[in-house]
């Protein structure tokens, strides 16, 4: 058996054979001759048509969820969707400004409008603009204040992380959709100092601790019309 994607059968044509005259009436011997006379067609399996028509495959890029590191490709792949915590987010290219709208929920350093949310702990929201100021202002401390002691964020070395993930000069701003009590979504634009922003789509988890909020997990989201 060939252990190539596909066999081709080989078709050299075969040398006419002589034979001995018929009578007309003979058709069986006569389909014979032709048979042998006719070359046999070449035949492609199905299998090299697929192998054919699956020659390109997408790249996926990914990028800590909470190890931002800017990226130097203005579109990078899409990401599928992750039921468990993973060190990755999905990126698009930031095409818009933050809306201004007032019943947007935002916070940050370069939002389109004013920010609607302070750094606190009395919501799950307040507690990701409290993680959220501490990771770009380089403050591990104030990073692992807000995060859960078991979640995968707290073994983190932060110290290591935040100079190389939000150098001097990264600006940012996070929008809010509320899914449940203890779950949010969030667009979280991340402006590098040169001056190219990309999009992070995040859910959060947190829970009321007796010092406040504390997040609990970070992973990526994919929306179907993103």
């Amino acid at each position: 058996m060939s252990s190539k994607w596909f066999e081709l059968e080989d078709f050299t044509p075969r040398p006419e054979q002589n034979v001995d005259a018929v009578e007309p009436n003979d058709v069986a011997f006569e389909q014979e001759t032709l048979a042998i006379k006719t070359p046999q067609k070449k035949r492609v399996s199905t299998g090299a048509f697929l192998a054919g028509a699956g020659g390109v495959l997408a790249v996926i890029v990914g990028v800590s969820v909470w190890a931002v590191m800017p990226t130097n490709s203005a579109a990078d792949a899409q990401v599928e969707p992750s039921e468990s915590e993973v060190p990755a987010a999905s990126i698009v290219a930031a095409t818009t400004e933050p809306s201004t709208e007032p019943s947007v929920m935002r916070a940050g350093t370069n939002c389109a409008g004013e920010s609607t949310i302070d750094a606190g702990r009395e919501s799950l929201e307040e507690a990701i603009v409290t993680f959220q100021t501490a990771y770009h202002e380089r403050n591990a401390d104030g990073v692992l204040a807000v995060v859960a002691q078991d979640s995968a964020m707290a073994a983190e070395n932060w110290a290591e992380i935040l100079p190389l993930a939000a150098p001097e000069g990264t600006t940012w701003c996070v929008t809010f959709s509320p899914e449940s009590d203890t779950s949010v979504a969030t667009d979280l634009t991340i402006t590098d100092p040169a001056g190219k922003s990309v999009i992070y789509r995040q859910n959060i988890t947190g829970a009321e601790s007796d010092s406040g909020w504390i997040l609990h997990k970070i992973t990526e989201r994919v929306d179907e019309n993103a």
